[in-house]
């Protein structure tokens, strides 16, 4: 049960189930990381890579889009960082928000939660940013 969970076993899954599956560990830029991390536990795994390998490829990858991101997406991620991390992360932000506001275009039902999604999204920039640089977060 969830309510049993304590700190360490949270940690633990979260831990396994996403830095280590989505291979956060791997990304240089640090930044990316943590943002490809929080996007993934709150929108999926697979559509946070996808988002990730559509930016890639739109600058010049030869990655397939599918969600998975393993060696290949990684290594582009990282030959694009070393040179521009700050570009990928930013724009990888902003796709995120806009992955956002297409959920509630084909879903107007959700429209009343894309303010606090948004907020989120944008809130994590800022913290991913901040813990690179070793501000008190």
């Amino acid at each position: 049960i969830v309510t049993d969970l304590d700190y360490d076993k949270a940690f633990d899954v979260y831990n396994w189930l996403y830095h280590h599956h989505l291979r956060c560990h791997e990304i240089d830029y640090k930044p990316t990381a943590y943002y490809y991390f929080d996007f993934a536990v709150n929108s999926g795994r697979g559509n946070a890579g996808k988002e990730l390998q559509k930016i890639l490829v739109v600058n010049g990858a030869k990655i397939k889009v599918d969600g998975i991101v393993g060696k290949n997406t990684i290594g582009c991620l990282n030959d694009l960082s070393n040179e521009e991390g700050y570009f990928t992360f930013d724009v990888y932000s902003e796709w995120r928000c806009e992955y956002l506001r297409d959920i509630v275009k084909n879903h107007p039902s959700q429209d009343k939660f894309i303010r606090g999604w948004i907020n989120r999204a944008v809130d994590m920039h800022d913290f991913s940013l901040r813990l690179h640089q070793g501000d008190d977060v």
